[in-house]
């Protein structure tokens, strides 16, 4: 820290000798603790700042625009009794110091300087005076002020200020307590005027003008604290004002005070135009009739027609000679405004006929006289040969338009329709863009002051719950948003919605809401839900998970895929249990997509990686109970379960249970079997002691099962049938003919005689 101190002391040494008077050393110099790259903060021990000399001119340029504020003292140095307690005073300042003693402080390219703060003087001899410039001349921002002075509060117009503190031979006291700080230009500049057009027509009321004035950075400023306003050499108080006929020029002036800080002025030129003659269409065309309301263009000069009211639709336009007459000889021309009511635009149609040397000209707003504006010009028809055809149609962007027209000879006419077009508005619809995002929302997208009251339909979105508009005026969210009729402006409506989100306990016994009551709840509402098995692992260890879900999945896409996955359903058909005790199980492959409801064995690699409570997204709840697969001849079930189910003394005999290794057994013990599970159920017929599984792979063999309820007594090398009955002592009856021929079991092995 102390090596960036000495380097910027030496940068800032550089920068006093910048000189603009006489280029010499000041023994005070910018003491150690001035850095031109940190920030003044008020009463902060150690802030930056620099003082004023006794006599000299001195030029500071900060040319980084990091360089955001710092404090400015006398020559006595920084604090003082009375200012900014809390830091000592070297000194009050000397006296002695002439108009000489200047200090010039430059902004970077493109800001400005704000000087505050306060000075204790000796009062009418010890002075201050700040110049807006980088000279000790022209205009003063601060004009000889002494004594105690604590609302010092300016901006610079340009990139400049300069110091100039002056002190006679008597008494002294503490002085300058100043900060500096840098603004953006565009931050105190105008950049625009808008809301003000080039040209009105004047239908008998005054027109009421509203400007809107925004900074260099396009935000709207304030007449009054920002600027002040004039027409002429009128002050303009408020926003509106209304104008009658005439040429106006508009001046908008920054305050250029210590609040806003807006300097310079624009201004904007319009006028008003009087128009004598105009016309005020009270009644629609009655096309085919006599009579129905019509004007005729003026040979020279101007002529203004305005709609009564937005229930007149339409009117006619002809020629300088009238509805039933030719054009009437005139080189030259004549203009016709035409005036629509608020909210509606201007549409052409119609057809012409003209010959060399005449014109038809429409454009999108009052137009000048004299000082046409070719960037407005909706249709350009100069003829030099005769031509019949139809006006292409056109709208105009605004309420107005003007149709000038001037004509060769008297061989030339056209007849237009001039009619009213309500303004499009535009509804917007945010987080409810239809087709985006699995959203779909038919409500329309724009609308009219002439539509009927619209009353948004309710959107969709896939795996969401919609919760309500909101729109201004209304911050929580509602589920009836109406547009009601003879509304303008445009609209938007933010729609709010909630994720579908499920969970189905591997153990519900002490949930509020059990399983079934989720499922049943949810079941063919119409939506798509996240589901989350929690609590519930699927171990990827190379052996069988048995899985039931509510809903279809496919398992290329859903948190089952991966890992070389199988996924098995019983066949039913070439699965039984037979009258000896023997459980034949046959699995094939399953589906790409399982039905809701079906139970299936399942596995993967051994990755050691299980899957902890998958979470399944974008499906649908299904009312499909958990089913129960009978094998063809009934004597047993694959059965399926969304609940926790429980394996009491009283059922136990009759359920078997996929284990490790591909194996079956009963339970030993009482238990229960977590939800969305699989299990085997004999239903009360032969208890099975030995099973066979073929997976797709080729069977596995005869093997016992588990914790059979038929007790085989292996002891002494007993023989069993397979009914578990014994049937000799010793293996020797194996090989004599006490045996007939079969399958037998001889200490928990088989054996074929």
């Amino acid at each position: 820290m102390k090596k960036r101190h000495s380097f910027l002391a030496r940068a800032a040494m550089m920068l006093l000798l910048a000189m603009f008077t006489t280029v010499k050393a000041w023994a005070w110099g910018f003491i150690h603790e001035f850095q031109v790259d940190n920030d003044y903060a008020e009463n902060e021990v150690g802030h930056y700042y620099v003082k004023m000399g006794s006599g000299g001119s001195y030029k500071l340029e900060l040319n980084d625009a990091n360089v955001t504020a710092f404090k400015v003292y006398d020559d006595g140095g920084k604090g003082g009794i009375g200012l900014n307690t809390g830091y000592a005073k070297d000194g009050n300042y000397n006296n002695n110091s002439g108009e000489s003693n200047l200090l010039c402080i430059t902004a970077p390219s493109g800001y400005r300087l704000k000087l505050s703060g306060s000075i204790i003087t000796e009062a009418n001899s010890d002075k201050l005076t700040v110049y807006d410039n980088d000279e000790a001349e022209g205009t003063k921002l601060i004009d000889g002020i002494s004594g105690t002075v604590n609302d010092i509060d300016i901006i610079s117009s340009g990139q400049s200020l300069t110091l100039q503190f002056t002190t006679d031979q008597s008494v002294n006291y503490d002085g300058l307590d100043l900060t500096v700080k840098l603004y953006k230009a565009t931050d105190l500049q105008f950049a625009t005027i808008t809301g003000v057009n080039s040209s009105y027509p004047f239908s008998g009321s005054p027109i009421d003008i509203t400007p809107i004035v925004n900074d260099g950075n396009g935000n709207p400023l304030t007449l009054g604290t920002d600027f002040t306003a004039t027409l002429g050499s009128d002050d303009i108080p408020s926003f509106p004002f209304s104008v009658t006929p005439g040429d106006y020029t508009l001046t908008i002036t920054g305050t250029g005070t210590a609040t806003s800080g807006y300097f310079g002025s624009q201004t904007i030129s319009f006028f008003v135009e009087s128009c004598p003659e105009g016309l005020l269409i009270d009644e629609d065309i009655a096309y085919g009739t006599a009579g129905h309301n019509y004007v005729n263009m003026p040979e020279t000069g101007s002529k203004t027609v305005t709609f009564s009211d937005a229930n007149v639709k339409a009117f006619k336009v002809y020629d300088n000679g009238g509805k039933d007459a030719e054009a009437k000889t005139k080189q030259g021309g004549g203009f016709l405004f035409v005036n629509a009511p608020e909210e509606y635009n201007l549409r052409i149609s119609g057809d012409y006929t003209l010959r060399n040397g005449s014109f038809l000209h429409v454009f999108d707003g009052i137009i000048v006289p004299g000082d046409v504006d070719w960037d407005k010009i909706l249709i350009q028809i100069n003829i030099d040969q005769p031509v019949s055809a139809n006006f292409p149609t056109v709208t105009s962007t605004g309420k107005n338009i003007t149709i000038f027209y001037g004509t060769a000879d008297h061989y030339c006419n056209f007849d237009m329709t001039v009619s009213l077009v309500p303004v499009t508005y535009t509804i917007t619809y945010t987080n409810a863009e239809n087709g985006t995002d699995g959203v779909t929302n038919n409500n329309p997208t724009t609308y009219t002051i002439e539509s009927d009251a619209i009353t948004l339909n309710n959107p969709s979105k896939t795996g969401y719950t919609f919760m309500g508009w909101t729109f201004e005026g209304q911050d929580e969210p509602t589920l009836t948003a109406t547009i009601t009729a003879g509304s303008i402006g445009d609209k938007t409506f933010t729609a709010h919605w909630q994720k579908n989100v499920l969970t189905l306990l591997d153990d519900d016994s002490e949930a509020v809401e059990k399983n079934a009551s989720v499922i049943g709840n949810h079941a063919n509402d119409g939506n798509v839900y996240e589901v989350t098995l929690s609590g519930r692992t699927l171990y990827k260890d190379g052996n069988w998970n048995t899985l039931c879900l509510p809903f279809d999945v496919t398992i290329a896409d859903s948190p089952l895929n991966g890992d070389n996955v199988i996924a098995k359903v019983l066949n039913d058909g070439e699965s039984s249990l037979d009258s000896e005790g023997k459980l034949t199980l046959k699995f094939t492959d399953a589906p790409a997509t399982i039905s809701a409801g079906t139970p299936f064995i399942i596995k993967w690699d051994n990755t050691g990686v299980n899957l902890v409570e998958p979470l399944f997204t974008g499906v649908t709840v299904s009312d499909n109970a958990a089913a129960s697969v009978a094998f063809g001849d009934n004597s047993a079930s694959f059965v399926g379960t969304y609940s926790p189910f429980d394996i009491t003394n009283a059922n136990k005999g009759n359920i078997l249970l996929l284990t490790g290794g591909g194996k079956l057994g009963y339970s030993k013990v009482e238990r229960t079997l977590g939800s969305c599970r699989a299990y085997f159920n004999t239903n009360g017929a032969n208890a099975a002691r030995e099973f066979v599984i073929d997976f797709g792979e080729g069977t596995t063999g005869i093997e016992i099962i588990d914790h059979s309820p038929l007790t085989i007594d292996h002891s002494n090398g007993a023989v069993y049938d397979l009914q578990g009955r014994k049937v000799a002592n010793g293996q020797s009856s194996m090989v004599n003919g006490q045996l007939k021929k079969g399958l037998y079991i001889v200490n928990g092995k088989k054996y074929i005689k």
